[in-house]
Parts: C-alpha cells; sequence; structure tokens
C-alpha cells in the first residue's frame, strides 16, 4: 500500500479526538476500492471514472512531492473510506516567498455527520499546512456545504 505522503506528516495531536473506531492516515494507493468515490459523492456529483484512472490521479498527486495532501478517516469495522479532506500548499512570491495552504474536498458519509469527523478533518489538514509552512490556509465552502 502506497501511501499519497508520509504518515508522520500528521501531526500526532490531531488524533486526540477521532475515537477507536476509526483510523486516520494518508490516501493509500488502495482507496478506490475503499469507497473513495462514494464519500467524494456526497459532496458533489462524481462520474467513476474506473480504478486504472483513480489510480493515475493518484500518482500524479504523489509525483508533485510537497504540494498534495490527501487524508482518510476509515472505518475500522468496514474498512471503508467515512470521510476525508486534502490541504493543497501553493507556492508563492510575495512575503518573502511564503506558502499558502488551501483546503479542498471535506466531506463526512452522510450517515456519520454527528461524529465531528469533518471537524478533525478540517483541523488536521490546517495542521498539516502549517507543518509544511503555510502563513495561511484558506477554506472557501458555499453556504449549502457548511455544516456546524
Amino acid at each position: 500500500m502506497q501511501l499519497a505522503f508520509a504518515a508522520d506528516d500528521i501531526p500526532k495531536e490531531c488524533f486526540a479526538t477521532l475515537g477507536d473506531e476509526f483510523e486516520m492516515r494518508p490516501l493509500a494507493s488502495c482507496d478506490y476500492k475503499r469507497g473513495f468515490n462514494e464519500v467524494l459523492a456526497c459532496l458533489v456529483e462524481t462520474p467513476d471514472e474506473g480504478e486504472a484512472a483513480w489510480k493515475q490521479r493518484f500518482d500524479a498527486m504523489v509525483a508533485a512531492m510537497g504540494t498534495y495532501f490527501p487524508i482518510v478517516i476509515v472505518s475500522k469495522e468496514t474498512d471503508r473510506i467515512v470521510a476525508m479532506g486534502t490541504v493543497v500548499v501553493e507556492l508563492k512570491f510575495f512575503r518573502g516567498l511564503t506558502r499558502v495552504g488551501h483546503v479542498e474536498d471535506i466531506v463526512v458519509d452522510k450517515k456519520l455527520h454527528s461524529k465531528g469527523l469533518g471537524k478533525i478533518i478540517v483541523e488536521t489538514v490546517k495542521a498539516i499546512g502549517v507543518s509544511k509552512g503555510c502563513s495561511n490556509i484558506i477554506l472557501n465552502c458555499s453556504d449549502e456545504k457548511k455544516r456546524e
């Protein structure tokens, strides 16, 4: 199983409120089979391009080292993805060649909205962005996608 980035890049404190029934880690090369598209479809209409195309996109993200940091939360009981999100690190010229983190694709399985997994994902990708030197972390979200 190939991970999108080193698991150690997820700060330890991010696991404190996760709960024993879940595992949080970087996106893995085999996560297509763990319901990746089904969970992503809870956020946006997602045509299934097939496993080979998904793996190609995964490999491209990995090849852009230091840019994409996708994480997933997996149910230990079902071995299925139940939540995910990404921070994308953008290199900037201003403010001393800084970096800016963009929080993207935050989504939680509809059956688990009350578990606080979205907050854990957001806080984790923010922490990863900070650890990668981002001076700013940006999260844009349409009103209809916001959850308390």
